[in-house]
């Protein structure tokens, strides 16, 4: 139970300078140190597997990405930076259209505009 007004009597000693006097001595707890493990020469080459693993399932993606956009139809044009149409709306996708769209950084909105 919480007594009425020791919050006020707690700032009021917080504001003369009453410094609140442990209870117990403070020792910091011994412990013993554990050793380090040792590394290893096989980080560089766990790193290696990761990358290609990394790799090889980003690939994967893109594959299967491709294969889900083929034969799809675009709902708008799109466009290259320099104004020349790479694909018009309507038109089903190819493989060539897909090619145009990476080289002009347009692949995400040849995604983005899809329909079955």
């Amino acid at each position: 139970m919480v007594e009425d007004g020791v919050e006020g009597k707690l700032v009021s000693e917080m504001e003369v300078g009453v410094e609140a006097t442990p209870t117990a001595e403070y020792r910091p707890v011994k412990t013993e140190e554990t050793p380090a493990a040792p590394k290893t020469q096989s980080a560089p080459a766990d790193e290696q597997d990761n990358d290609q693993q990394s790799v090889k399932a980003l690939k994967h993606f893109e594959e299967q990405q491709r294969q889900y956009l083929l034969g799809k139809r675009l709902t708008m044009h799109i466009f290259a930076e320099n104004g020349d149409i790479i694909a018009e709306e309507g038109q089903t996708i190819t493989v060539e259209i897909i090619e145009k769209a990476v080289a002009a950084n347009k692949y995400v909105q040849l995604t983005m505009n899809v329909r079955e």
